[in-house]
Order: structure tokens, then sequence, then C-alpha cells
């Protein structure tokens, strides 16, 4: 891991849109092996976090209980668990 100030060897502007563009190319190789895409790393982490931002984080239903009987325990009303959203895979 290392960082340097891009602009001390190119214009920033220059060097985001070759990113972007390397970047572009990755996204449409084929895939292989059956995979459904290219992903570039952290893509998928990123997505991740833009679902649970939207959807909330999906909790086991022991932990959902768990949570309800401490809540009960303290005093607390316990959170109603969300129904299951089909567009999650």
């Amino acid at each position: 891991f290392g960082a340097m100030r891009i602009d001390g060897f190119r214009p920033a502007d220059e060097f985001k849109a070759a990113m972007d563009e390397v970047l572009e190319t990755f996204r449409n190789t084929p895939t292989v092996g059956g995979a459904d895409r290219v992903l570039i790393a952290g893509q998928r982490e990123f997505e991740i976090r833009d679902e649970r931002m939207a959807h909330g984080i999906p909790l086991h239903s022991s932990i959902v209980m768990l949570l309800g009987r401490l809540a009960d325990e303290v005093g607390l009303p316990a959170l109603e668990p969300l129904p299951p959203d089909p567009s999650r895979k």
C-alpha cells in the first residue's frame, strides 16, 4: 500500500479520466468460469453498503429474538422485524 500525490505527476482531472477508462475496460471484460461480471476491488463492499443503507442490516431471527428479550428486560419496546424484501438476493 502506498500513497502519492498524483498531481505532482500529471493533472488530477486527466488521471481521474484515465482511471475511469481503465475501470470501464475491466467492467466490460468478458467473464470466465460462469461469473456474472468482473468486479473491481472494493466494488462488492460498496454495493453491500448501499444496500444496507437503503434496506437496513439483515439479522438472523435468533438475534432479533435475543434483542427483543433484552429490550423487555430493560423496559424498552422491541423493534418489529421487517418483512423479507423480495428484491434482495
